[in-house]
């Protein structure tokens, strides 16, 4: 049974989330994206939210030194985008596909951006301008489809 989608507006908004880089600010990420969506949202985005939200942040713990991890959050009536900056000089890349000569398939090392690829609708990475120093912002998207 389809039911109607009240016409008014949903302005966007935008949940911001700064935390130390350490291991358990992964499991605050995905709590956090969780409480930010679940009210508006099915279970399908949420676990995705939570899942794509884990792998960025956890990039950060493992491949760079800076204290601190910015998580934001970003939705309207289409899409989430969840943006996770850091003021590290290092570039991620997406690794190729798994090789099975350097761990195989069961190898849990080096899928986070891979996993990104292919459950976000939309990624990519934005240097932080030279005016407020060095550093990116790695995001991703996902449809939405807010319940009002």
């Amino acid at each position: 049974m389809a039911t109607a989608t009240p016409s008014r507006s949903i302005p966007t908004r935008t949940y911001l989330l700064i935390a130390p880089n350490a291991v358990e600010t992964a499991r605050i990420a995905r709590d956090h994206v969780a409480s930010v969506l679940a009210p508006l949202t099915g279970d399908d985005p949420v676990d995705t939210a939570r899942l794509l939200v884990s792998e960025l942040v956890t990039n950060v713990f493992r491949h760079t030194s800076d204290p601190l991890v910015t998580i934001r959050t970003t939705l309207d009536r289409e899409r989430v985008r969840i943006a996770v900056s850091d003021h590290s000089p290092s570039q991620p890349t997406l690794p190729p596909s798994p090789d099975p000569l350097h761990g195989g398939k069961d190898t849990e090392d080096g899928r986070g951006l891979l996993l990104v690829a292919a459950l976000a609708s939309d990624w990519g990475l934005v240097p932080r301008p030279r005016t407020e120093g060095i550093g990116k912002t790695v995001w991703c998207e996902l449809p939405l489809g807010v319940r009002c």
